[in-house]
């Protein structure tokens, strides 16, 4: 179970460098303001989804497909941002 284990944690701190990484391109990076605000809450929702998924398959019994998700999803915006 140590595996699991381990496997469980790193995905899920994973899933929050990505959240956290959603933030900061909605926070400090996007333009429009205000009048944008409803979009970019809409954006910071739909970009977290994947990690939303990735943090239940790790609190379930697959997380290692969670620690792939995870990785899979980071790596992507990473290269994207």
């Amino acid at each position: 179970m140590p595996l699991v284990r381990s496997a469980q944690s790193i995905a899920l701190a994973l899933c929050g460098a990505g959240v956290a990484l959603h933030l900061y391109t909605v926070g400090f990076k996007a333009e429009g303001g205000t009048d944008a605000f409803g979009f970019l809450l809409g954006l910071l929702a739909w970009s977290c989804t994947p990690y939303a998924i990735a943090a239940l398959l790790a609190r379930g019994r697959r997380a290692v497909w969670a620690l792939g998700s995870a990785a899979a999803c980071l790596a992507a915006d990473g290269f994207m941002h």
